[in-house]
């Protein structure tokens, strides 16, 4: 459950959202547009504080089947969170809001007036219950590399505009023959392994409303099981970065091909649009649970 939800909320804070541009940070030489685009990662992901909308979008053959639309506050030093989400999946929608304040992970559907509250007891608990925010270097280091040998030169694909009051924009788009012979395989495993790993516990981690109180069984998402020629058909990003060398808004968009154990052919689109503002002047909401309803629930159960 844990994972779905970080998805949604956690997933999205700074430094995850800027997992993708990270890994192409170190694509090839060291070039004027790299050396910009790398500080402007480096500054964005600093950042102590910062306020994020979402859009998160999944399509097949241009029919939306999930979106996820949010808002997400986050403080690294004070370690608060807060945040909504609208998640819609055809005609069906759910509200969650969610915080993090004072050691407790606190979870509402719109659709019910309970608060559902996991606290943390001990610092064993509390330091494994933010291991989603934890940075790695060797592994990000490790994924820079990974990414560096299957792309090689396509920092040639890559371009930076800059205007005169400071501002710059990165965009790269990959189509077809574009797109690394290795990179699309191992892009197309990840993705057909994680759409049929999705296919296989829809009825379970899906379903399980016990754990936060949000009822996502109503969220029935039809993703397709692609079994057949699998292929990653486009890799596209843009990234708008401010004149003190935030990352503002970033779009990231992949889209694969392939064809379900029917034959039928899917084109399957995913798609992150993010907007980052008030950085470093972001305060996280809080909930005053005085009076509430509240269903306490074991920190241990977030993990599953």
């Amino acid at each position: 459950m844990k994972k779905k939800l970080v998805m949604v909320g956690a997933g999205l804070t700074i430094g995850s959202a800027l997992l993708v541009t990270s890994a192409f940070a170190d694509i090839g030489g060291a070039g004027g547009g790299y050396e910009a685009y790398k500080t402007a990662i480096k500054t964005t992901a600093a950042a102590t504080n910062a306020t994020q909308h979402y859009v998160f979008s999944v399509k097949d053959n241009g029919a939306e089947l999930l979106n996820v639309n949010g808002t997400l506050k986050e403080s690294r030093k004070a370690g608060g969170v807060s945040g909504s989400a609208e998640i819609a999946a055809g005609a069906a929608s759910e509200r969650l809001e969610f915080y993090h304040q004072n050691g407790a992970t606190i979870f509402k559907s719109g659709s019910s007036d309970t608060y559902n509250v996991a606290t943390v007891k001990d610092e064993a608990d509390r330091a494994d219950s933010h291991d989603w925010d934890r940075e790695d270097p060797a592994v990000r280091q490790g994924l820079e590399k990974l990414v560096d040998a299957l792309v090689g030169n396509l920092k040639n694909n890559v371009n930076l505009s800059k205007e005169a009051d400071g501002t710059q924009a990165v965009d790269m788009t990959l189509k077809g023959s574009q797109i690394p012979a290795a990179f699309n395989v191992i892009g197309s495993l990840v993705a057909k392994e994680a759409l049929n790993a999705e296919n296989a516990h829809r009825d379970s981690a899906l379903k399980d409303t016990g754990v936060v109180g949000i009822d996502l069984s109503r969220l029935d998402v039809k993703l397709p099981k692609l079994t057949q020629d699998v292929n990653v058909d486009q890799v596209s990003l843009r990234a708008e970065i401010d004149a003190n060398h935030y990352i503002v808004h970033q779009v990231v968009e992949l889209a694969v091909t392939g064809k379900d154990e029917a034959g039928a052919s899917h084109r399957l689109t995913v798609s992150a649009d993010i907007d980052t503002s008030d950085v470093n002047a972001t305060t996280p909401d809080t909930v005053d649970l005085s009076g509430k309803k509240i269903n306490e629930i074991e920190p241990g159960k977030l993990q599953d």
